[in-house]
Order: C-alpha cells, then sequence, then structure tokens
C-alpha cells in the first residue's frame, strides 16, 4: 500500500490488538488510514483503541464464523484488509494431541476465510487485502513446527486462489519477520509477532 492510498480510507486490522498487526495499524494511522482493530482479547483490543483513538474495533474469535459474522455487521467500507491474527501455535505430533496442534489451522485458514466471506458486502470494489504467512511454510525449522507450517502454507495457497476469484480486489500475502530489536520505530514494543503456545 502506498502511503498517499491510506489517506481517509478504512483499514480493518484482524489480529490488531498487539504484535505486528498492532505495529502496522499504528503506521497506517499515521499514514492517514481510519484504522479499526480486530481481535479476541477484549481487554487489550479496547485498551489499544483508546490509545490510538480508533475510528472502531470488533471483538471476534477468527475460528468462530458466528462470532466473525456478528463483530463485522455494523462495520463501515472497508477499503484495506489486513488479518494477522494467528498463534503460534507448536508441538510434535507424537506428543500432542491433534485438535489443540490443528487450532493453527483453525485461526489462519479457517479465520481468514470466516472473515473475508463475512465482509464480502462490505469490502470496496477496489479493496486490498492482505494475509499473513511465515517461512515456515517453506522451511520448518524445528521439530514441533509440521502442522503450523502446513497451516501458513496453506494460507499462501489461498492467497492465490482469492487473487483470482475477488478481481479486481488486490488479494496479497506477507511472510513478516521477527522484528529485531524489540522496540524499535518498525515494531514498537513487541516482542513477538504472534502469541506462542507450546502443545505438550
Amino acid at each position: 500500500m502506498r502511503a498517499n492510498s491510506l489517506i481517509g480510507k478504512n483499514a480493518f486490522f484482524v489480529g490488531g490488538s498487539s504484535g505486528i498487526g498492532l505495529a502496522a495499524a499504528r503506521l497506517a494511522q499515521e499514514m492517514g488510514a481510519n484504522v479499526i482493530l480486530g481481535g479476541n482479547n477484549a481487554r487489550q483490543l479496547t485498551e489499544e483503541a483508546g490509545i490510538l483513538k480508533c475510528s472502531g474495533f470488533a471483538g471476534m474469535d477468527v475460528s468462530d464464523r458466528r462470532s466473525v459474522q456478528s463483530a463485522v455487521q455494523d462495520l463501515p467500507r472497508i477499503d484495506h484488509l489486513i488479518i494477522t491474527a494467528g498463534r503460534r501455535i507448536t508441538g510434535r505430533l507424537v506428543d500432542s494431541e491433534p485438535d489443540q496442534l490443528l487450532e493453527a489451522v483453525r485461526e489462519r485458514v479457517w479465520g481468514a476465510v470466516y472473515v473475508v466471506h463475512s465482509l464480502l458486502g462490505k469490502l470496496a470494489p477496489g479493496a486490498s487485502i492482505i494475509l499473513t504467512s511465515g517461512v515456515l511454510s517453506q522451511r520448518p525449522s524445528a521439530p514441533g513446527n509440521s502442522v503450523l507450517a502446513a497451516s501458513v502454507g496453506a494460507v499462501e495457497a489461498l492467497v492465490r486462489g482469492l487473487a483470482i476469484e475477488l478481481q479486481p480486489m488486490r488479494v496479497n500475502v506477507k511472510s513478516p519477520r521477527k522484528p529485531e530489536p524489540v522496540g524499535s520505530r518498525e515494531f514498537p514494543q513487541q516482542e513477538s509477532l504472534h502469541e506462542e503456545v507450546q502443545i505438550q
């Protein structure tokens, strides 16, 4: 997104109450966007929305379709949709409950589908949609990352399909890096991009 393309535009950040989503929301607001935050941590969402003086906020569980539908029903037209929601859920398959590991898929893949589908009637004709993946889709770095790697790989495949289906909307995927150093202007005061959950 070019800086001048954000002035006066409504930008909805799902996963915007912390991590890279919050950092991106702050930057978008500096560039003139009307920022709306979405997330599942009610306290943090309310607090950050107040600090940023956002145009609005929407509490939701992205893995729950009804929660998403209810949260977005009163939103205005959306020009830019950015989805960064999804915890870093890890665990070796041989040691873990599969349903717990599959929360990564529910949050990142099902969640993206639910959010985009629920907003189809609100997205501007030339809207942009950005989803996030990660380097794990190409290089699972250690034991315990297999299901998480599958989930971010699926996000990339989803984006390739949606980019065709949703034309003339623009659909892209970004693979963020871990912020370094913590507290930099680009990623202020965030220790990681996503909440980390270790399944044992």
